[in-house]
């Protein structure tokens, strides 16, 4: 019965283990990083796509100056 109680044991306490990390990754302020984490993503997409757009229109406007 012992080796039963035993193999029970570690069953219940690796359970328990993965259990609280499980519930880590639910915790406010695991939730709070990654919001942050998403909107400075957010804000580098943003500076990105604003600076490609201005390239692409200071070139645009240098070829029409050319043109003329």
């Amino acid at each position: 019965m012992k080796p039963y109680l035993i193999f029970g044991s570690t069953l219940c306490a690796f359970t328990l283990l993965f259990s609280q990390l499980s519930q880590a990754e639910e915790s406010a302020s695991f939730v709070a990083r990654n919001e942050q984490v998403q909107q400075q993503a957010n804000d580098t997409a943003q500076r990105e796509a604003l600076a490609k757009h201005s390239r692409a229109v200071s070139k645009q406007q240098s070829d029409t100056t050319k043109d003329s």
